[in-house]
């Protein structure tokens, strides 16, 4: 057998739905011919483009790979090795993911059964969303569906009577992922030389910030009586993070909550399967949660309780944190547990959220972000790695897109944007994210290390350790008093990042990386407005989807679209409003089909002339009324 059993259910949420498909292919050669290689090899081919068809998350792995893949789960059936799979083993399959479901968000009055009793064909299952009324999780029986199924369901909920907005949910693989730890060894030649432990709180002169004086008798030092809320992949007890004395520790660990899997310990399993995945085409990420707080958060220096010599220094070391488990991994992205753990967040107080992770819009996900806004929380967010690290295809992932975020690139020790952070208009502001020191889990090995490690993820914990620097500085309390509502204390921090908390290195550009680098010290001393302009919020099917084109004329953006679709400007944006969900979900995960979009959007050479294939395989697996809208 040349892939075992508990390796295929590694590959995320592909088993089942791999299962599925070579199962209507197989009826279709004779049993005599399915021991010959060169069949195998033909069913194999079409599973795969079956597979990328019904699910087009699966891009994300290698062709190679996913074949690879497809040719082990077909040999065992064959061999009659999967007659029977055990619980454990369809446990796993089913936390892993795929499209589980609609999120559907009802009018007041308006109760969950009326809903259930107008859906035909199967049973279905509702449960809340937890922190949003109205929001319900409705999931059909039969485990999980198409991506062209899920937005069927998605438009015949959405015509419902009482339903304000319905959109997929899912647990799904992007390609965001973050350079943690010795990966970053170039091959070949001398070692990379690291820059100093402590160059990236330097660089933001944090130490300084930690000195000024507060201007009123509230104010606080090193961000102390700040609570903020970590949504990641749980946390440790490693030393960067937790002391062993409840006079001490800052780690709120017994407030946390593992959503992911919907109990009260939020601690990392550190799974060591995950680690499999990087031979995979993905990124294991244990640990990851461990490694932004201690960047957050940890004390300055080298802690008491730690057996070597490196060390982390936290950009708040004497705010608290309190931990949230939202996957196993920031490479799965579940914009539904993201914005229940910002809403415990919300709702247990934390005055900042920081968020190491990003992926496609979500109307429920906005929602939570909104919510924890108008309660005054500043919310911070990764503004994404690789994804949209191009100067000529710009993106930044969501919720970092959202205008009531705070979205951060990533620099590095030479005061340049890191070669891997996605970049745009929508990035606020830019902070140290290349090399830069955090403690390191993993799993069987003492919790000692610390190491350097790349990625926005990084920046965003340099940027939310800032917040709470600024608002101990002035008082919590103080700023709600001056502006009358705490609602007003996000879009202040916003402002002043945007106006005075920042240095631009020489020839920055602004267009892509905000307007500098933030620095601790111009934050703290910017005088606070007398008002604040507040920014209109991105939101809806056709804003998000033109979020994607930021960096494009937005004529452009609607003359391809237009032509795409086969409408007139007038009729464009009432389309958009149908089908830019549907559309932001295929361009976000097919990169080929979002290159040939806005190829054609700039007139990029090769990018003109003819229906790209990406179009092509749009339709193939696009929900029914998509297809039918699609003129090309």
């Amino acid at each position: 057998m040349p892939t075992s059993l508990s390796k295929l259910h590694l590959l995320d949420q592909l088993f089942e739905p791999i299962q599925r498909i070579l199962r209507t292919i197989l009826p279709d050669f004779a049993e005599e011919t399915l021991q010959n290689d060169a069949t195998r090899e033909a069913i194999v081919a079409l599973a795969d483009k079956a597979l990328i068809s019904q699910y087009p998350q699966a891009r994300v792995i290698p062709t190679s790979i996913r074949r690879k893949i497809i040719r082990g789960v077909l040999d065992v059936m064959i061999d009659e090795v999967l007659l029977g799979v055990d619980e454990s083993t369809a446990a796993a399959a089913d936390e892993l993911g795929g499209i589980d479901g609609v999120l559907v968000d009802l009018r007041d009055g308006v109760e969950i059964k009326e809903l259930l009793g107008g859906l035909a064909d199967q049973s279905w299952n509702a449960e809340p969303v937890y922190g949003l009324d109205n929001v319900w999780h409705v999931r059909p029986d039969g485990g999980h569906i198409s991506t062209e199924s899920a937005f069927e369901i998605v438009r015949s909920i959405s015509l419902i009577s009482g339903v304000v907005s319905a959109e997929p949910s899912y647990s799904i693989p992007i390609p965001n992922a973050e350079e943690v730890g010795p990966g970053l060894q170039p091959a070949g030649g001398p070692p990379k030389t690291f820059p100093p432990m402590e160059w990236s709180v330097t660089d933001v002169r944090a130490k300084e910030a930690w000195n000024l004086e507060p201007p009123n008798d509230e104010g606080r030092q090193r961000g102390e009586g700040i609570i903020i809320g970590h949504p990641d992949t749980g946390y440790t007890f490693h030393p960067e993070n937790f002391v062993d004395n409840a006079l001490e520790n800052r780690l709120l660990w017994k407030l946390g909550r593992d959503v992911w899997d919907g109990d009260a310990n939020a601690q990392d399993d550190l799974d060591s399967h995950w680690e499999s995945m990087t031979k995979a085409g993905f990124v294991a990420l244990a640990g990851h949660g461990t490694g932004t707080a201690s960047v957050i958060f940890s004390g300055d220096g080298k802690p008491s309780n730690s057996a070597i010599d490196e060390f982390v220094t936290g950009i708040a070391p004497r705010a608290k944190l309190i931990p949230y488990r939202v996957a196993p991994t920031v490479v799965i992205w579940n914009p539904r547990k993201l914005a229940e753990a910002i809403n415990l967040a919300t709702d247990a107080g934390c005055h900042v959220i920081s968020m190491s992770m990003g992926g496609l819009p979500s109307k429920v996900l906005h929602q939570a972000v909104r919510r924890a806004v108008d309660n005054g929380v500043i919310v911070c967010s990764a503004a994404g790695n690789y994804f949209g690290a191009s100067d000529l295809f710009p993106i930044v992932v969501w919720p970092a897109a959202y205008r009531e975020v705070v979205a951060v690139a990533a620099s590095n020790v030479d005061r340049v944007p890191w070669k891997g952070s996605s970049r745009g208009r929508l990035v606020d502001i830019t902070a140290p994210g290349e090399d830069v020191w955090h403690a390191v889990a993993d799993r069987g090995k003492p919790l000692q290390e610390v190491r350097p490690g790349s990625g926005t993820s990084f920046a965003v914990a340099t940027t939310a350790g800032i917040a709470a620097l600024w608002l101990a500085h002035h008082g919590r309390s103080r700023l709600i008093a001056k502006y009358g509502d705490a609602s007003f204390i996000p879009l202040v921090f916003q402002q002043i990042l945007a106006t005075e908390g920042f240095v631009a290195p020489p020839d920055w550009d602004t267009r892509k990386f905000g307007p500098g680098i933030i620095d601790a010290v111009r934050v703290l001393k910017a005088p606070l407005p007398d008002s604040v302009a507040v920014a209109a919020g991105t939101g809806g099917n056709a804003e998000d989807l033109r979020a994607i084109f930021d960096d494009v004329p937005r004529e452009r953006v609607t003359a391809v679209f237009g032509e795409l679709l086969g409408v007139s400007d007038s009729a464009l944006e009432s389309t958009l409003a149908d089908f830019g969900q549907e559309l932001t979900h295929h361009v976000l995960l097919d990169p080929q089909l979002r290159a040939d979009l806005q190829g054609a959007m700039l007139g990029v050479a090769g990018h003109a002339g003819g229906v790209p294939p990406s179009i092509k395989t749009l339709k193939q697996c696009a929900s029914s009324a998509l297809r039918d809208q699609i003129a090309l």
